[in-house]
């Protein structure tokens, strides 16, 4: 997570990295963020997710930008490393 700067100045200082557990009851979603990638205006991010209890469906990513969202995603493309 970054404290993104909205002032004066040209940094994001990273406020840390976690692993969170979400959800009550069976296993909880588990996910990556490989990357992001910033072109012009466009942003690009790309990494892995899936929820163990619906093992053969695609789950939702969910964006947001500045506090509100602003996508949701399906992963739904094929990693098969993540199963290793």
């Amino acid at each position: 997570a970054y404290a993104i700067n909205a002032g004066g100045g040209s940094t994001n200082p990273l406020l840390g990295c976690r692993t969170v557990s979400v959800g009550s009851g069976g296993a909880a979603p588990v996910g990556h963020l490989d990357g992001v990638a910033v072109s012009g205006s466009t942003v690009s991010a790309r990494g892995w997710t899936l929820d163990p209890d619906v093992p053969a469906a695609s789950i939702d990513v969910h964006v947001y930008v500045d506090g509100r969202a602003a996508a949701a995603v399906a992963a739904d493309g094929s990693r098969p490393d993540v199963g290793r």
